[in-house]
């Protein structure tokens, strides 16, 4: 994992781990002072938290048969959530969203139920989740429950297939891609309530964007994207966008190293 500079400059490498290896995901504390993230060094992938220049690497939890993905910080810093899959017997079987302690204590399921359910964000308030799940049979979709797991809704029509929400810093908003887990994805807002669905990029085939996320002071957009005239010609990297949409701007391309998950650090 790296930090860099919104503007492209500044890159900074934080793990080293060995060839064949991987560490990722990374999640901001509200603080700034952390970062927790996944990696597979001690076999599947774990959830595990640094400080925030890469120092103090440590897992937070064994956890035999399952792999972690996405970590999200409560408000105030004390929890995590992320997903837990299944992967015992050699493949994905479901995910779970799961909340754990800081401390590595505590660990405790709050949606199940034998689904795809990923991408587990916290609203700023710290009163609900949103994520993305196949709940009832669906490609995808945007969800969101209740801080402990109740009160589950959909917020997306099925054909839209919704992936990877995040939160506006106000908790008005919602950002999130279509057409999940094919190519082709577009970068979409709405009201937290689910209304007033707007398309914020108008890519093509073959270009795509997803993996969108908000800036601290809401006013932008990091996105992944693949942008080009024709599948031989894509340029893959991080563009930042506005909020409202607009043009995108490369913060690096793919004759750096090869990101696509990332997460803004906080406002300092």
């Amino acid at each position: 994992m790296f930090t860099i500079n919104p503007d492209g400059s500044g890159r900074r490498q934080l793990t080293h781990v060995p060839a064949g290896k991987t560490a990722g995901s990374p999640a901001w504390s509200p603080d700034g002072a952390r970062i927790a993230y996944v990696s597979n060094v001690r076999g599947d992938l774990e959830l595990w938290v640094m400080a925030a220049d890469g120092s103090g690497q440590h897992p937070l939890a064994s956890d035999p048969g399952f792999a972690h993905f996405e970590p999200s910080w409560s408000p105030d810093g004390r929890r995590i959530v992320f997903s837990r899959c299944n992967v015992e017997f050699g493949f994905t079987a479901y995910c779970d969203i799961d909340r754990i302690d800081l401390d590595g204590s505590h660990r405790r399921t709050l949606v199940g139920g034998n689904w795809f359910h990923e991408r587990p964000r916290y609203s700023p308030d710290g009163r609900k989740l949103a994520f993305f799940s196949n709940k009832g049979g669906f490609l995808g979709a945007i969800w969101t429950a209740a801080a402990d797991g109740g009160h589950l809704r959909r917020l997306t029509a099925p054909t839209l297939e919704g992936l990877w929400p995040d939160w506006s810093p106000d908790g008005r908003r919602i950002v999130f891609s279509d057409n999940c887990c094919l190519p082709f994805s577009n970068v979409w807002v709405m009201r937290a309530d689910g209304g007033g669905q707007r398309r914020l990029t108008n890519l093509r085939d073959p270009e795509q964007a997803f993996f969108a996320a908000y800036s601290p002071d809401g006013r932008r957009l990091a996105t992944y994207a693949e942008l080009g005239p024709s599948p031989d010609a894509l340029t893959s990297g991080v563009y930042t966008m506005s909020a409202g949409g607009g043009p995108l701007v490369p913060v690096f391309t793919l004759d750096q190293p090869d990101v696509i998950l990332f997460d803004w650090g906080p406002a300092r």
